[in-house]
């Protein structure tokens, strides 16, 4: 299951080989690694490393390139636990990803965990057999609020045993971890399962100040409305009001939220607590 940066490059190579050419058409070339095939077969290796990663809800996992953050190997219900395909998040590198979808109040946690990781993994100079896990907030692009579990673990290492690819798998744990559960990290050495090492790391809740709302009240009723998935035409209905003035009060809410996209806008205004 593990091995070495050549080794690495071929299965990279390999897997960049075997997506369609329709596919490779829809994007930049420089982002051409991060692509998967939904009909492409899970090499032996990977499909090892999966089946010993605990699974207690819906998940995805991908791989990620250390050496250049980008990540490959796509897989599992990744519009569920990020609410983007997978050609849409593969366009992302891996601290993109912690930006974009780890609660902005659970980064800080998450970056002193991967640091510890670090740190304990060169202490015990077992990488291959260290299993981290994460637990945080994770908020989806369509404006979802996730407990999620997150494991990990280094796959891939060259001839100095510096670790150059590993696997992250993010498990919806949503309806076994309350919604404001704290940050918390369990990492465990198996080199001698006889012997375990295992250590554990919850943060305490960080004092956080509130940012203030820009949307007034009737922005808000519609904000609502549009995260229960309801079109301006439902809405306009709903509220009595022109699918004109229901237009104007969205585009009000994209320059107020400083947003591109009603996604966006949703996503922010779950982050800074409007909704």
């Amino acid at each position: 299951m593990f091995s070495d940066t050549d080794s690495l490059n071929s299965i990279v190579d390999d897997w960049r080989d075997n997506v369609p050419a329709a596919v490779w058409a829809k994007y930049d070339p420089a982002n051409a690694l991060h692509l998967q095939a939904d009909t492409q077969k899970l090499p032996e290796w990977l499909q090892m490393a999966l089946n010993l990663i605990c699974c207690p809800g819906i998940y995805s996992y991908y791989l990620v390139e250390i050496t250049t953050s980008r990540v490959f190997y796509l897989g599992g219900d990744v519009k569920h636990t990020f609410g983007v395909t997978d050609g849409e998040l593969a366009t992302h590198s891996f601290s993109e990803l912690v930006n974009l979808y780890i609660h902005p109040d659970d980064q800080i946690a998450f970056n002193q965990f991967v640091q510890k990781a670090v740190e304990f993994g060169l202490a015990h100079n077992q990488g291959r057999t260290l299993k981290r896990t994460y637990f945080y907030r994770q908020v989806t692009a369509d404006g979802r609020n996730l407990q999620v579990m997150h494991q990990g673990q280094t796959l891939f290492y060259d001839q100095q045993r510096i670790p150059t690819a590993q696997l992250e798998v993010i498990v919806d744990v949503s309806h076994i971890r309350p919604p404001d559960a704290l940050p918390m990290m369990t990492l465990m050495d198996m080199v001698d399962p006889e012997n375990p090492v295992f250590f554990s790391m919850t943060l305490e809740k960080p004092e956080v100040t509130p940012t203030a709302c820009p949307l007034g009240t009737r922005e808000l009723e519609i904000m609502r409305l549009l995260a229960d998935g309801k079109t301006s035409k439902q809405i306009a209905y709903l509220l009595n009001i022109s699918p004109n003035t229901v237009n104007n009060h969205r585009q009000h809410i994209l320059e107020k939220m400083n947003a591109q996209s009603t996604v966006e806008a949703i996503n922010l205004a779950v982050r800074n607590g409007c909704l």
